[in-house]
């Protein structure tokens, strides 16, 4: 009996390969809700809001002191509390921050 399989250990094998080999089918519901899920985290991460997104920190690039702020958005001027330097506030589409020497 060495070597051997017994019908269901087959079965069971080509069932598992199968499982980890197709996609498992969504139905409409489902992927209505994936849809909405990406869309909240695209809330969350701010890329939805495109230069409009606000922030109320950042790290400054000169220093790298963590600096807490009130809310501030594209166009503004903040300025680091360690090293004491100006920047000049400019937000990308994608909502990424991005901060010039003034």
């Amino acid at each position: 009996m060495r070597g051997t399989c017994l019908p269901e250990q087959v079965v069971e094998q080509d069932w598992c390969t199968l499982a980890r080999v197709l996609p498992m089918p969504l139905d409409r519901d489902a992927l209505i809700e994936i849809a909405e899920e990406e869309e909240e985290e695209a809330k969350k991460s701010g890329s939805a809001l495109g230069t409009r997104r606000k922030f109320d920190d950042f790290e400054c690039p000169t220093c790298s002191a963590y600096n807490p702020q009130g809310d501030f958005g594209h166009g503004d001027e903040v300025s680091c509390a360690y090293c004491g330097l100006g920047f000049e506030v400019s937000v990308d589409e994608d909502g990424k921050l991005k901060l010039r020497e003034s």
